[in-house]
């Protein structure tokens, strides 16, 4: 195991690094918000420009490391990330911080890409899944520790933001003094929505539901938590469970729906959501404990649905187009998590903060209906022509993990035109 992670090492410290730094403003900026007196409206607002900053990083990423090649481009977003970071405390304005957090989002999906791209590159076909399984695994970790050392701070204060923002600075460290070569740019994949639903209607429409339902849960449950009233570091540490529930059960839940229709098994995602989203509004006032269990299974049981639905794509599409596939995917859910939380905090603001949970429930009870309308009306397939859920291609940080898609000759991720510098032409490619 060491062999084939050593390679990456230096990716894998950067990766952990900057994700605390990213986990900590999660959780910190919307407590800091209602400490400043920022309305619900705004706080989701912000929430919801993260992920159109991150649907635009998507599409832009690319094109910075064409032009610029991977260090360079790493380090251009990093710089940024750790600026947004510490302009929240420099300019205290709802507006600013809805541009700052564009900035964030932009910056993450550039961070992703950079550095999965690179990962790939790094490792060969047969220890490429267990790199990105390590990634993966090191950035669910890395995100709670940050939500949890929110716990352990002054959300009025400002070492919180300055934390973060080194954090995220030293992260460009290990890989701007790395020895090892940059991969080429990678490709400038089309992304045809379109095409995309009509190819899997199910999954297309359960990532949608998932952006919607995890963009603000994940967003606004350190504000539900403070507006039931709980103390600020209750809500860092309830944030922590929802995140750590879906991380926890995506790879059981995965392996579950190899053996029967992948269906069958995001309609028992929808249904446990719905349960225990109606538990958090009929129970959660009873106690802490409550609480955190509800949170946990909501994260538990609507994250992973990401991933499977993603399988369930890769099911019907040819291996030339995973990755086009994989990258529209990503931004569906983009998509989705962008509406959600301004809509729902203007809910929560107007109705309460239990808007949040009512939110989620009726979306897995209208995902469920949709599911149990697409197999009556599509038959499931041969147990022999289902790809095997794979942990390491279907998280929802990973935007180029798909190993099928490079082991073909013609899919190694390089633009047309795209001509090696001299310095690439003379490093030894890695094994």
């Amino acid at each position: 195991m060491f062999a084939a992670i050593s390679p990456v090492v230096t990716l894998l410290i950067s990766a952990a690094v900057f994700m605390v730094g990213h986990g900590i403003q999660i959780t910190l900026i919307p407590l800091r918000s209602q400490v400043e007196g920022f309305s619900d409206f705004m706080i989701g607002a912000g929430a919801s420009f993260y992920s159109v900053g991150f649907v635009v990083g998507c599409m832009m990423a690319p094109h910075a490391i064409l032009r610029a090649g991977h260090i360079r481009a790493f380090s251009a977003m990093i710089s940024m990330a750790s600026a947004a970071a510490l302009m929240h405390i420099i300019i205290i304005d709802p507006i600013a911080w809805v541009i700052f957090r564009s900035i964030s989002g932009f910056c993450i999906a550039g961070f992703y890409i950079i550095l999965e791209s690179w990962l790939n590159d790094r490792a060969t076909n047969r220890t490429r899944g267990l790199v990105l399984s390590t990634y993966i695994v090191i950035v669910s970790i890395s995100i709670v520790a940050g939500q949890i050392a929110v716990a352990f701070g002054s959300v009025a204060g400002f070492s919180l933001f300055a934390v973060a923002s080194v954090l995220v600075s030293i992260a460009v460290i290990p890989v701007a003094m790395t020895s090892s070569a940059q991969p080429a740019p990678i490709t400038l994949v089309r992304l045809r929505p379109v095409r995309l639903y009509n190819t899997s209607p199910a999954a297309f429409v359960s990532i949608l539901v998932v952006g919607l339902v995890i963009g603000a849960v994940m967003n606004l449950a350190p504000l539900y938590a403070t507006k039931t009233g709980h103390t600020e570091q209750f809500a860092a540490l309830f944030a922590a469970s929802v995140f750590a529930g879906g991380a926890l059960l995506q790879w059981p839940l995965g392996r579950a729906s190899d053996l029967v229709d992948r269906r069958i098994i995001l309609i028992v995602c929808a249904v446990a959501a719905l349960a225990a989203s109606s538990g958090m509004i009929l129970l959660g006032s009873l106690g802490i404990v409550f609480v955190l269990v509800f949170g946990a299974m909501v994260g538990g049981f609507t994250t992973p649905a990401y991933a499977i639905a993603n399988a369930h794509a890769f099911d019907f599409v040819e291996p030339e187009d995973y990755v086009e596939t994989s990258s529209g995917i990503l931004m569906v859910y983009g998509i989705g998590a962008a509406i959600s939380p301004v809509v729902v905090a203007g809910l929560m603001q107007q109705t309460g903060p239990a808007a949040l949970f009512w939110f989620a429930a009726a979306m897995n009870v209208l995902l469920a209906m949709f599911l149990l309308a697409r197999m009556s009306s599509r038959a499931s397939l041969p147990e022999g022509d289902k790809e095997e859920f794979d942990y390491a291609s279907t998280a929802p940080y990973v935007a180029m993990g798909v190993e099928e898609a490079w082991d073909q000759e013609d899919q190694r991720l390089v633009p047309e035109g795209y001509e090696p510098s001299d310095d690439e032409l003379l490093e030894e490619p890695a094994e």
